[in-house]
């Protein structure tokens, strides 16, 4: 098969969609929420991406022609666990590099 027609291919996808999901959310967050740490920004998208996800697959089992799938909520989790990891991470990193 070509790699474009694998058969979880759209996990992918998901996990990409979510992962940029993740970082401007992150992005967002440490911008405007000052009060949460690194880990406290990292755990509300982790948990965002998690149940935004959960309820994307509830509303595709409603509309017609559409499935839902509990592997493309994983890879919905998966890619915002890493999105928002990435940003703060960086973040870190940028900030460590300029002192």
């Amino acid at each position: 098969k070509a790699p474009l027609q694998q058969d979880n291919f759209d996990k992918v996808i998901h996990a990409g969609e979510y992962l940029v999901l993740g970082i401007l959310f992150s992005r967002a967050l440490t911008h405007t929420q000052k009060y949460l740490s690194g880990a406290g920004v990292f755990w509300v998208v982790f948990l965002f991406c998690v149940f935004y996800g959960i309820t994307d697959e509830f509303h595709q089992s409603l509309v017609p022609g559409r499935s839902s799938e509990w592997k493309d909520v994983l890879a919905d989790t998966t890619g915002g666990f890493f999105g928002g990891w990435i940003y703060p991470f960086r973040r870190r990193l940028s900030h460590k590099e300029n002192t």
